[in-house]
Formats: C-alpha cells, structure tokens, sequence
C-alpha cells in the first residue's frame, strides 16, 4: 500500500464507509506501531500520543481498537479523528516515511498559563505563576489564596483579564461562572454583577464558558448571562459554550449544553429579519456572515479542542491552521501565500511547533514546511 491509498483508507475510516477488513487494517496499524518495540525507538512523544489516545477512549494502553464502535457523538468523533492521525504518522513511521526533511532552526516551545489584568485605574499586573484567578467583590486571588491585588479600592469597576500570543488562562467570575480564555484573546467584566439586571460581560478572541444559573431573591427565573462579541450579542441561561470571536474573523458560537440565544451585531445585522435572535440547541454553531446568522451542526469536540490542551483538525484550511498555531506558537507567515490545502490530523498543544508541522506534513505528500528564525516558509514538493 502507498501513501496516497493509506490516506484514501483513513478518509474511509473518518466516514465511517471503510469495509470490516479496512476497518481492522487502520486498527493494525496502531496495534503494530504499540505492540512492535523493534521499529520503534524509544520516543517519549509516541508515547505521550499513546498515553492521550488511551485516556481519550477510555482504555488501557495496547488494548486493540478493533473492540471500538462508532457512535454519533461529537466526542466519539473527535476520538476517531485522533485515532487516523496516530494511525497514519505510525504507518509512515513504520514504513519508514516519517520525516520528510524539512528544515527547522529554531524549534518554538509551546505556549503556556501567561496573562495580564488590567484594573479599573489603568494599571497592569502580570499572571504568570497560576492558571486561574478567583474574582470576588473585595479581592482577586489565585487558586491557593495569595492574593493578586485587594479589591478595597477599586469597588465594582470593569476589570479586563487579557492573554497574549502563546497564552491562555482561566477565570472564575464573582457569580461562580468560569471562563477559559484562549491565546490572544480578552475578556472585560465587572467586580461585581449588579443585582437585578443582567450579567454582561465583553470578549474578543477565543473562550469556553462554564455559566452558573443565579437567581435573585425577587426574581422569577435565572438572572441573564450576556456576552458581548463584534459579531454576536449571546443570550445566557446557565450553560456550557465556546465562542470564536477574533478580530477579522466571522464569529461562531458552539453550544455543547443548555440554551443561548444570539443575535447578529455590527454594521451588516439584519434586524429585520432576526429580530429577537436565534435559539440554539446543543450541538449546533452560529456563524455570522454579512449580519445573518448560519446555523449548523456542530462538532463540539473540534470545537473545544484548544480548551482540552489539543488541536483537533477536519478538514481545516491551512490558512485557518496556521492562525491558530501563530497564537500559540508566536511565528510569522505570509497568510496570502499559502496554497489553498486542506488538513485532517490531531496533535496535543504541549509540544514544540516543529511535531505539529510534522504531523501535518504526514497527511500530505505535496507540502513541507521551514521553520527559521521564527519564521514559517510553506514549500509545494514537486
């Protein structure tokens, strides 16, 4: 079998539309590469893909895949994805491809828990010793309570917690709410949410939302979570969401539990035509495009992916790839350059950038990359 009809295989086994006898032939592969030490030297990064793909389908390492079935679930998906990534970089390694030869000077670390807070007086502070912060009404402290600054002099202000590129960090909001904050992104809130109105908060750029159902003395039912994007206004009753807002990009709201309602925002909404904002349901995405809001089924896993510590690609452009590596990697590359290229493959964010260039390089025969003086180069292979 070549490369090119390896590939054809996994695209099969994504769709679910391989035979039973390629079905077993992709879980060879990765019993091969698990179970034969001989070609295989050891790899503390094989074997932390290994650990990742066991914990994600919940077994023991070196258990064959062929007792998996296929279920119509988001995270069941996003673990078969994972699965053909593994599978075909073992293949390759097993046949001896697994390095193409590209040229990397300079390896980029992973990004890490880094953030800055900005106070309601203009002053910054630095986080970079935690991964979260606890806001209350009098303070702001890490996890383990020392305390980040005294809340006595800044009362009930809009505070902004921010993360630069190779940054992400985690925020639990003074009504119980948490939020996970991806790499160059910002969200702006309140010390305190006033009681009797709505609980509004602003983001630019990536974060999953945990949002806690408050209910005030006098009130009927749960106080409103809104947030606030250059694309969306969201509507919040206690749920589970991600939402992409990036500045220049089309914003999209991912529900993966409870209920939101979001309407379009910004020069080109259309309030004529959803005046009241649409309802989503759990699995379901909303893009807005030109001011109207495209709804469509989900994949929740790919969704979060970043969240989980992964990046999680289905047939992602390689211009949609390489934003989300230049925010957590910090290179540069020249976007308008790249060929119009499209990618399938999975891989944790706790590596160098050069294992995910390597990754994408194995599902493609006609691409290799350049990595010098942070500096990515796109190459065609002829």
């Amino acid at each position: 079998m070549d490369r090119q009809q390896a590939k054809q295989l996994l695209a099969r086994y994504l769709s679910g539309d391989c035979t039973p006898n390629e079905r077993a032939l992709v879980e060879a592969w990765y019993n091969k590469v698990v179970d034969d030490q001989a070609p295989i030297e050891a790899d503390p990064d094989w074997d932390a893909l290994e650990r990742h793909l066991a914990t994600q389908l919940s077994l023991a390492p070196r258990q064959p895949l062929r007792r998996l079935r296929w279920y119509n679930y988001a995270a069941a998906a996003a673990s078969i994805l994972f699965i053909a990534a593994v599978a075909y970089w073992g293949y390759l390694r097993w046949n001896g491809a697994g390095d193409s030869g590209h040229r990397l000077v300079g390896d980029l670390p992973p990004g890490g828990y880094r953030a800055e807070l900005v106070l309601a007086d203009g002053s910054r502070l630095t986080l970079v010793e935690h991964e979260e912060i606890i806001v209350t009404e009098t303070s702001i402290t890490y996890p383990d309570g020392s305390e980040v600054t005294s809340g006595d002099e800044q009362g009930s202000d809009v505070l902004t917690l921010s993360t630069p590129i190779g940054g992400q960090y985690r925020l639990l909001l003074p009504d119980g709410s948490k939020v996970w904050l991806n790499a160059e992104s910002s969200i702006t809130y309140p010390r305190k949410f006033n009681t009797g109105s709505s609980r509004e908060v602003s983001l630019a750029g990536e974060a999953y939302f945990e949002v806690a159902k408050v209910v005030d003395n006098n009130a009927a039912s749960p106080k409103l979570f809104v947030v606030h994007t250059a694309g969306q206004r969201i509507e919040v009753h206690g749920t589970t969401f991600n939402v992409n807002a990036y500045p220049g990009e089309n914003t999209t709201t991912t529900l993966l539990s409870g209920a939101v309602k979001i309407a379009p925002i910004g020069a080109h909404a259309n309030a004529a035509r959803q005046p009241q904002g649409t309802l989503l349901r759990p699995g379901q995405q909303a893009t807005d495009i030109n001011g109207r809001l495209a709804i469509t089924e989900a994949s929740t896993g790919n969704a979060i992916a970043w969240k989980n510590g992964s990046f999680l690609f289905d047939n992602e452009s390689l211009t949609q790839i390489m934003k989300q590596l230049q925010r957590w990697y910090g290179f540069t590359v020249t976007l308008s350059e790249l060929p119009n290229l499209h990618f399938t493959g999975g891989i944790k964010r706790d590596v160098p950038l050069s294992k995910v260039l390597r990754m994408l390089e194995a599902t493609r025969d006609d691409i290799s990359f350049e990595l010098n003086d942070r500096k990515v180069t796109v190459k065609r292979n002829h």
